[in-house]
């Protein structure tokens, strides 16, 4: 009985050491992901919320830092294009001349940024991101404007660009996270960005409207 309550003694040592080791090799892990930059790189669709624009396609990245375990701020970077609604009006003015004006083309947007982001722990292979944040938008305009004017004396012709500038958006969004590796993850997601400063659009010098970049977005990439 002697031998065998020490055998006990012996097993309950051992798995209580493991069990040490399993904690303390987890809190270094803890450390490490605390102390170490991780990078998101994700490609993102957009559903303009205004009637300007059509859809939007593009790439952004993120280097987090992390406060502690659950929250991060993040410098975020991107690119994308958008479709501008192509639209056509026609119809006479006060003078009785007939004009036709025609829209299209598409934008690329450049943007930076920062983000807060919130992770709550579920288990080592799903996860939850929460992401709340900022972007400032340079926006190179393509689109094009055609205007045609018919009078008595034949048609007079007009095609510029419209000028954009630069906006900021504010934005909020929810991943799920599934990890394959260690350090490796895939997220995918989604979330809303909503104007906090609006860039004027102006045609030929002539102020048209503030452009909108309010949108639904749903995105995937990788975390690592």
């Amino acid at each position: 009985m002697r031998s065998l309550r020490k055998a006990l003694v012996v097993l309950v040592v051992i798995f209580g050491c493991t069990g040490v080791l399993n904690a303390q090799d987890e809190a270094v892990k803890e450390v490490e992901k605390k102390s170490t930059p991780e990078f998101r790189l994700g490609l993102n669709y957009y559903m303009p919320g205004s009637d300007d624009w059509d859809s939007g396609f593009g790439i952004d990245g993120k280097v987090l830092f992390w406060g502690n375990n659950n929250i991060a701020i993040a410098a975020t970077g991107g690119f994308s294009k958008w479709d501008i609604d192509d639209d056509y009006a026609s119809g006479y003015d006060m003078y009785g001349d007939y004009i036709e004006a025609e829209i299209g083309g598409d934008a690329t947007l450049l943007s930076i940024g920062c983000s807060a982001i919130f992770e709550p722990k579920i288990n080592k292979n799903f996860g939850l991101s929460f992401e709340a944040g900022f972007k400032y938008v340079y926006i190179d305009s393509n689109v094009d404007v055609d205007v045609a004017i018919y009078d008595y004396y034949g048609g007079t012709y007009f095609s510029d660009e419209i000028d954009i500038d630069s906006g900021v958006v504010g934005l909020i969004g929810i991943d799920l996270t599934f990890a394959f590796t260690e350090k490796t993850s895939l997220f995918l997601g989604g979330g809303f960005q909503f104007d906090i400063s609006k860039g004027d659009a102006k045609w030929n010098g002539i102020e048209l409207s503030e452009n909108e970049l309010k949108s639904f977005f749903v995105h995937m990439g990788i975390h690592f």
